[in-house]
């Protein structure tokens, strides 16, 4: 049987160092406040990507996609 380990986090667990999981724990507090401050304020998924400036995907009826 092994060891089993605990760790504070996730990001703990899966990064290779303490500073590398202590960033990703700024990035993820980070999308998780911007997530719900999105949906508080009713904005869809397309809108808060061009407001970011990030690319939109759209689904055609018949399956295809454009990005945009």
């Amino acid at each position: 049987m092994t060891d089993k380990q605990r760790f504070s986090s996730v990001w703990d667990a899966i990064e290779d160092t303490p500073q590398n999981a202590a960033i990703m724990r700024a990035r993820s507090g980070l999308m998780m406040s911007l997530t719900t401050v999105i949906r508080l304020q009713g904005v869809t998924q397309a809108q808060a990507a061009v407001f970011f400036g990030l690319t939109v995907m759209t689904e055609h009826a018949g399956g295809g996609h454009d990005i945009h």
